[in-house]
Order: C-alpha cells, then sequence, then structure tokens
C-alpha cells in the first residue's frame, strides 16, 4: 500500500466459526474491501493529487472474534493495482452471525490477537524512499467492523517529512531521537522502531512500541537506494512511519553520495515535536549548504572538537541524554560562530511553563585548551539554563575564553559559561564582552518577571560545592529582573573564588513590575540583590585575591522606584547576603549601598554606557 491519496478503499470481509449450523452465507468469491482513514495535517507534497491507492502485492489480514488467530491473508486484485478503491481475494472464509472482524495492514504471517483484542505490529527499522510518500508496506493500519464486508482502517502511527534542498544526492537518512521518560525519571534517547501494541478496543488506536519484543531500535533509516538527486531551487519531501509521540529533538544524519555525512538538529518551537496519530509532522527546509552538525569520534574517552559543526553535535547529543560523565570534550582550535547557530550543552526543559520538567546535564570537562569560542548568539529559548552550557552537574570546565556573546529572549539561570550547574568546577574560563537581555522585544515588560540569576560567567550554582578559580569577566551588559552577578549570578552551594576578576560590569534592573512590587512581592521599598561580583549567597562562600574593577547598578524600570538603602548587601562583592562569606580571611557584613544618582549605585570608576565602554 502506498501513500497517494487518503480515500477508501473496501475489503469484503470473511472470519472463521466452529458451529457450522451457525454460519451466514460467505461473501461473492471471497472478496473484501475497505476504505482509509485521511490524515489530519495537509496533503500537500504527497503527490501532485493527493490520493491514496492501492499498490500491487499488497496483502492485508482478517481475524474474527471468534477465531482471533485466524490471520486469513487478502491480497490485492491485480485489477485494482493504483486504485483508490481496492478488492482483495482470500481462502475460502465463512462468517457467524454477532461476530466482529479485525483487519490489518500489512499482512504478517505470524499475527494474532490476544483476548485483550491487543495486535502485534511493527514500524519498520528500515523504509525505503518512495518519491512524495512513506514507503510501501511500512504504515501499520487496523480496521474493527460488525459487518463481514466492510472495513474502515484507522492508522496507528504518525508521519515525519523531512524537506530537504541544495545540489547533492543523498543516498540515507538516519532519524533519531530523545523523548522523557514516562515515569519521569530523566530523558533517554527514544525507540522509533520494532514491535508494538495495538489496542484494537480504542476508538482512535495507536501502535505503543514494547521493549519486551527485544526488537526496538532507536533510529529508523530511509534507504534511497541509488540515490535521490536534490534541487537548489524546490524541496525534495522524505516521509517516514514513526510512532506517535513528543520528541525532543530530532537528529537527521543525512549521507551523501560523495560519502559525506551532514546532521542536523531540529527541537521544535515549544518544548517538543509532537508527532501525532494519523497527522504529517513536516520540518522546516533543511538546505544541504546549511552548517550542518558533525559527528566527532570518541578515542580513549576524548571528544576533539575542530569546527562549529562538531560543537553542535555534541551539544545535541547532551539533548538526547549522553551526559558524558568520565569523559572529555576538548577544543583543538578556535571556534567562530559569526552567522551561525550554536546550540548550548543541555537546555532541554521548558522552565517558564514547568518548573518539574526533567532536563538534560552535560556532567564531563570541557577542556578549552586555551581556545576561545567567539560570535555566539543564543536566541529566545524555553530551555533551563543558558549558557555556552545550558546545564551542567558536576562538570569540570578549564582553559576556555568566551568573546562577543549575546544572549537574548526570556529566561533565567543565564551566563557566558554555565547557565546552570549542580556543582561545579571553573578554572582559567574567561568572557570578553557578553550582552544578556532577557526582554521579548514584543513586550519589554512581560517577561522579565522570570529574569533572574544571571552572572557573566555562572547564573547558578546549587547542590554540590563549587570552585571558581583564575576566571574573569571582563565587559558585561547584564540586563534582567534581580538576582545579577558580574561573575555569578547566584550561589546556593558551598563556594570558593579564588583568583578572579571583574572589570566593566553594568547591571540594569529593568522589571517594572518586579520593582513596584518588590521581590516577588514580599518586601516594600523593592530592592535588586544585584552586585559586581555575586548578586546573591545563600551558603558558605569565601573568597580569596580577587579584583573588581569598574562596575555600576542601574535601576531601569521607568517607574518611581530607585534603587533602595537595603541592609543585607555586602557590596561590591554580594548583592543579597543571607548565608556567610569572607573576603580574604574577612568576614563580609552586611550594610548600606551608597546611591550616587537616582538610579545607580557607583562602583569602582566613571560612569558605565552600554554599548561603547562594552
Amino acid at each position: 500500500m502506498k501513500k497517494y491519496a487518503w480515500m477508501l478503499a473496501a475489503l469484503l470481509a470473511g472470519g472463521c466459526a466452529q458451529n457450522e449450523e451457525e454460519y451466514l452465507a460467505a461473501p461473492d468469491g471471497n472478496r473484501i474491501t475497505a476504505s482509509l482513514e485521511a490524515p489530519a495535517a495537509t496533503r500537500s507534497g504527497m503527490n501532485a493529487e493527493g490520493k491514496f491507492v492501492w499498490k500491487k502485492g499488497d496483502a492485508v489480514g482478517v481475524m474474527s472474534s471468534a477465531q482471533l488467530d485466524a490471520n486469513i491473508c487478502y491480497q490485492l486484485d491485480p485489477a485494482y493495482t493504483d486504485s483508490e478503491q481496492g478488492s482483495f481475494i482470500g481462502g475460502t472464509t465463512q462468517v457467524r452471525e454477532g461476530d466482529r472482524y479485525y483487519a490489518y495492514y500489512p499482512y504478517a504471517v505470524n499475527a494474532r490477537i490476544t483476548q485483550e483484542r491487543k495486535l502485534r505490529m511493527t514500524v519498520p527499522a528500515v523504509q525505503t524512499y518512495e518519491t512524495a510518500s512513506f514507503p510501501t508496506m511500512a504504515n501499520p493500519t487496523v480496521s474493527v467492523s460488525d459487518a463481514p464486508d466492510t472495513y474502515a482502517f484507522t492508522n496507528t502511527c504518525g508521519y515525519l517529512r523531512i524537506m530537504l534542498r541544495g545540489e547533492a544526492t543523498v543516498t540515507e537518512i538516519v532519524l533519531r531521537a530523545g523523548k522523557l521518560h514516562p515515569d519521569g525519571i530523566g530523558p533517554q534517547q527514544a525507540y522509533l522502531s520494532g514491535s508494538g501494541d495495538v489496542d484494537l478496543t480504542q476508538s482512535s488506536p495507536i501502535l505503543v512500541l514494547n521493549e519486551a519484543y527485544g526488537d526496538n531500535s532507536r533510529e529508523i533509516k530511509i534507504n534511497c537506494g541509488n540515490g535521490v538527486a536534490l534541487s537548489p531551487e524546490t524541496d525534495t519531501p522524505f516521509i517516514a512511519v514513526v510512532p506517535a509521540g513528543s520528541y525532543r529533538p530530532i537528529t537527521v544524519e543525512i549521507r551523501l553520495s560523495t560519502g559525506e555525512l551532514y546532521s542536523y538538529v531540529r527541537s521544535g518551537d515549544a518544548n517538543a515535536i509532537e508527532v501525532r496519530r494519523n497527522a504529517i509532522t513536516t520540518f522546516e527546509k533543511i538546505d544541504i549548504t546549511e552548517t550542518p552538525l558533525t559527528a566527532v569520534e570518541e578515542v580513549e574517552g576524548v571528544y576533539t572538537v575542530r569546527t562549529p559543526a562538531e560543537w553542535n553535535w555534541i551539544a545535541v547529543q547532551v539533548d538526547l541524554g549522553e551526559t558524558f560523565e568520565g569523559k572529555t570534550v576538548r577544543l583543538a582550535d578556535d571556534l567562530d560562530f559569526t552567522g551561525l547557530k550554536f546550540i548550548p550543552m543541555g537546555c532541554a526543559a521548558d522552565y517558564m511553563t514547568d518548573m518539574s520538567a526533567n532536563t538534560n546535564a552535560f556532567a564531563g570537562t570541557l577542556d578549552g585548551n586555551h581556545r576561545t569560542i567567539s560570535n555566539v548568539r543564543i536566541d529566545r529559548t524555553n530551555g533551563r539554563g543558558r549558557g555556552i552550557v545550558g546545564q551542567g552537574k558536576g562538570l569540570h570546565v578549564k582553559d576556555l575564553t568566551v568573546k562577543h556573546m549575546t544572549i537574548v529572549g526570556p529566561g533565567k539561570w543565564t551566563a557566558g559559561i554555565v547557565g546552570y550547574a549542580n556543582g561545579a568546577t571553573l578554572e582559567n574560563c574567561h568572557v570578553k564582552n557578553i550582552s544578556i537581555d532577557p526582554a521579548d522585544p514584543t513586550d519589554r515588560e512581560g517577561e522579565y518577571y522570570l529574569a533572574y540569576r544571571i552572572g557573566g560567567l555562572v547564573g547558578l550554582i546549587s547542590g554540590a560545592e563549587a570552585t571558581i578559580t583564575s576566571c574573569s569577566v571582563d565587559g558585561a551588559d547584564i540586563k534582567g529582573a534581580s538576582v545579577m552577578g558580574g561573575l555569578i549570578g547566584s550561589f546556593q552551594s558551598n563556594a570558593q573564588i579564588e583568583k578572579c576578576s571583574v572589570n566593566l560590569i553594568a547591571i540594569r534592573h529593568t522589571d517594572k513590575r518586579f520593582a513596584e512590587a518588590g521581590h516577588f512581592g514580599s518586601y516594600n521599598p523593592p530592592y535588586y540583590d544585584s552586585a559586581a561580583l555575586v548578586g546573591e549567597n545563600t551558603a558558605t562562600l569565601t573568597v580569596r585575591n580577587t579584583t573588581i574593577g569598574q562596575w555600576e547598578i542601574y535601576d531601569e524600570t521607568e517607574s518611581d522606584c530607585r534603587l533602595q538603602q537595603q541592609t543585607f548587601t555586602a557590596l561590591p562583592y554580594v548583592g543579597e547576603l543571607s548565608g556567610s562569606a569572607s573576603v580574604d580571611g574577612q568576614a563580609l557584613t552586611k550594610g548600606i549601598p551608597t546611591v550616587t544618582t537616582e538610579r545607580s549605585i557607583l562602583g569602582n570608576g566613571t560612569q558605565i554606557s552600554t554599548g561603547a565602554s562594552l
């Protein structure tokens, strides 16, 4: 059966019974007919006419409630090839009054229906490319009927359509995906093919892969035979049958006739890509001339990264559930992302709407090898944590410089190197010229409420202990609601800062609602708990041999509020000191900041302006 149009086809079906006296007349000529469900999504691109037709060699299986293991095979009458309505011919069958009848496609020799009315079916791990169509014999469909001569088939899977363009010939496409575990134990790679069960008691049955069958695979390959030539002018669709579900992300590996391997990631506009039963999910166009993802080989526990495409591939593996714990990602060259998409490591959950969502974290060592990552732009994302490493757990980052970095769009836990970490060690890491503006340009007040715990180097560290050694931030323009620091946004675990420095730090409080209501509505007058070094500290912080250069805090809320005199600050080191802290052996005490202008607390030096100084 080939997907050219979703039109009705007719199946006359016969069942089996044990008491011959209860039999009724069998269908004429042992022929059966059927109808097929139309997909919920657009059919454009399936073919010029948008029709579903039967193809030569198609076969269906039929069983009855009286004999669930009958599995009578009906084959398409060749006269109905390429017809919207198919007539199938099978063996001698008989019909018993009161029975229910079950039909399925494609036919499988060993198919049986259980007493619970479940049918084992398969999503093929290898699917053959068909022009503007999914592969023949790859689309599992079922039908339940009270009438022995008519069946209305229902699709049990979804369809993923990948649009490619370029000057290349494609020989194979491999799909892989990430998925949150249904028990909430964390993200994992998703199974995409193999055997599963279809519950025939459901009105809209879905094929659910069953790991117990032992043949599930985490990928689907589209075999393109001798190759499919792409066009640089028009899109070429490649369609795969995929189990319905929520995936994030989906990676697409494209092998060309030249032997080159291109890899791309698609994460959807929201938290996940929804592949729905009986619907076609279409990726935006993938241009082979774009910078792809390039796979990186592990050699003795080390992944050596030389290009932006290799960096993005590593980041995608983290989103797929690979933690890299006990392994090292090492830069072999500087990475310049000018005009290129940058993917942070670990940025997979939509905390803006679901604070309990599972996330993926990088838990290995990122060895910058004294190299530089430059010209990075991270646009609006819904991920928990944004930075070179969006989210980490017990990670180690060393010998890395990041310069000329821009992060825009709403989101908290944001910084140049690490957005959020549960325990971290950073040494000899440097950020030069970073701009962080979490505002939605269409609603400059609407999203700032969740824009906090933002830092030049790290946004938030909690859980396990943190050590920050020989790190610096030189030039940072940071906007947000609260809890912002030139080096660290927030420490919620014991931490040590040694031999670090910050300079040219401009922190701008821009959330009018936050300012007018106070910190989460609990304080009046409002405060901003931000500082040149650390925005907030709730545990034990030790600072040694650390230099604070020029810095300034601004109130840019466009409200009647001003920066207030507060009693919990320890400027310029800590904006809100609710734990304990010491600097070179001397305990920090909370004090009242000096207000030098109506809307700023001036630090060490002249006023810092946006742009020119940074």
